[in-house]
């Protein structure tokens, strides 16, 4: 369990305060009133002998009682939180979404682009705060959406992605590598990157691999 208001709690205090106060008033009147005369203690404390008797009436100790729960409340306590790790270090992530027309084939259902879609959706549900962008590419390759903390706007663009975006046929990992490069460069370089490749084809050619360098 866990306080919203924690410093509501420093008030608990005073309700505490007061019931010491009364037991120990009360064991004094007690203790004095062993060592003298019964007639002069009565006649010397009586009123507070009084005061004393009005607190400890039942309608006292509920009104204390009342107070500690009130201050409780104000407290604002919560149970059942799920804490989640927070990473302090910024992330930034390019997804690079295949956009060739094999990528309609109905092997997976629907098929392998609208499957495609629906892992980005999923990632984008268990991401926190990481700025995130889209670049598509077939035969060439261009940002789709910059990296952006919103998600929704990411969001707006992938379902209606489709091969028409990119009538150049072709998968080629080249173009795509230099463009997400591109967007990695344009920002601070603090931040872990990370870039993930959604396709279902092999490049023409291995010129893409001069790439994984500055990728590691």
């Amino acid at each position: 369990m866990s306080f919203g208001e924690e410093l509501y709690l420093i008030a608990l205090g005073i309700p505490v305060i007061g019931i010491l106060a009364t037991l120990v008033f009360r064991n004094r009147i007690r203790s004095m009133g062993k060592r003298v005369k019964a007639k002069r203690v009565q006649a010397t404390f009586a009123g507070v002998s009084e005061i004393g008797s009005h607190l400890s009436q039942p309608s006292k100790w509920l009104f204390l009682i009342g107070l500690i729960f009130v201050i409780i409340a104000l407290a604002r306590p919560r149970w059942g939180e799920v804490h989640k790790e927070v990473f302090k270090r910024s992330r930034e992530v390019i997804i690079a979404m295949d956009l060739s027309k094999s990528m309609l084939a109905q092997d997976i259902k629907p098929n392998r682009l609208e499957r495609a879609k629906l892992v980005v959706e999923s990632l984008l549900d268990n991401l926190q705060g990481e700025s995130v962008g889209l670049v598509v590419f077939a035969g060439t390759a261009f940002l789709q959406s910059p990296m952006s903390p919103d998600y929704q706007i990411l969001r707006g663009f992938l379902k209606d992605l489709n091969p028409t975006f990119i009538p150049q046929g072709g998968t080629n990992y080249e173009a795509m590598l230099e463009t997400s490069l591109d967007s990695f460069r344009q920002s601070d370089g603090q931040a872990d990157r990370f870039l993930i490749v959604i396709s279902d084809g092999e490049s023409l050619d291995d010129n893409w691999k001069s790439y994984t360098e500055e990728l590691n």
